[in-house]
């Protein structure tokens, strides 16, 4: 009996070099945590396009006055609430202020996924 892979070979080139299969599934247990950094005002976590991983996840934030965010410090406090390596947001942009929908009622994570392919480029 032969077995067939269930996936193709450039899915299965990403599994192998991420360990697992990249999927931005937690964005809301990333976005939860990251809101009770005391230094973040507002925050949300967001999958852009990649063109090796297939996605990948960024949080964008807006700090409290004054105050200053390093990357390694957020994923030092993102760890210690027992968030698994690979639901980490890989990036992080500060900003002074989040799209919102038309409404105003809403982070508009469309605008967000698209200024942060534009810097990726």
């Amino acid at each position: 009996m032969r077995l067939e892979p269930v996936i193709g070979p450039e899915e299965f080139e990403r599994y192998i070099a991420q360990g697992v299969r990249l999927r931005v599934t937690y964005p809301e247990l990333v976005d939860q945590n990251a809101r009770l950094y005391p230094k973040v005002s507002e925050v949300a976590v967001v999958a852009y396009s990649d063109q090796i991983m297939g996605e990948r996840a960024a949080a964008c934030m807006v700090l409290k006055p004054g105050e200053t965010l390093t990357f390694s410090d957020l994923i030092a406090f993102l760890r210690s609430k027992d968030i698994a390596a690979f639901k980490l947001p890989e990036r992080v942009k500060v900003l002074d202020s989040l799209p919102m929908v038309a409404d105003g009622q809403k982070v508009n994570k469309n605008a967000l996924r698209q200024m942060l392919e534009q810097t990726e480029q």
